[in-house]
């Protein structure tokens, strides 16, 4: 089931490695019956032969996910090196808000304490006194510690969201008075910039 609704590399090792398991398991109960029907030294060819099929098929399954692996690292490195330079150089006053699989460290604490039913909460708005934070699931700004309203700070304030590449559909989710300005769009993360609409142009 997890395979079915991650199907990442990632979440196919321990499927890989249970086939193993799954192969001996069948072997093992049609041995007995394969044997009677075979010539011992036919049923050893044979079981030579799909074991060598089986090992030959994963290896080189497992060399080109390496080899995309590699390659899409090497991209995304190559994109976060981007955001951080257009932040550092051209956003760096601004109020910066991470959301879904941003690489900034400061929201992978976020999305670990989220898992770690919010318990080093206090400790991180001490250390981070600056964290904000867009959750897509229940469409809310919030920081370390509390929920958060951004509303009375956009008109005095830049505001960029970095995260995950965003489509025209998710724009309408941040704010319903605002739209989104791409600074970077890249393929697994994206720099965008909070603008405020004019009041004719807000439905």
């Amino acid at each position: 089931m997890l395979t079915l609704k991650h199907p990442a590399t990632h979440y196919l090792i321990p499927s890989m490695g249970l086939c193993s398991l799954l192969i001996w398991v069948q072997v093992t109960l049609f041995e007995q019956q394969l044997t009677t029907l075979l010539q011992p030294s036919i049923y050893a060819k044979l079981s030579l032969l799909v074991l060598t099929v089986y090992v030959t098929a994963s290896a080189a399954v497992t060399y080109q996910l390496m080899l995309q692996d590699k390659n899409s690292h090497q991209s995304y490195r190559g994109e976060i090196k981007t955001i951080n330079q257009l932040i550092k150089q051209n956003y760096n006053n601004c109020i910066h808000v991470r959301y879904y699989r941003s690489s900034d460290r400061q929201y992978a604490l976020k999305f670990g304490n989220d898992f770690a039913s919010n318990r080093f909460s206090k400790v991180l708005e001490y250390s981070f006194p600056d964290g904000f934070f867009y959750n897509i699931w229940s469409r809310k700004y919030e920081s370390f510690n509390q929920e958060l309203d951004l509303s009375n700070l956009i008109e005095k304030n830049c505001i960029i969201f970095q995260g995950s590449p965003l489509n025209e559909a998710h724009y309408s989710q941040f704010m319903p008075s605002t739209t989104i300005e791409i600074i970077f769009d890249g393929q697994s993360e994206s720099l965008y910039k909070l603008i405020q609409k004019p009041n004719d142009k807000i439905k």
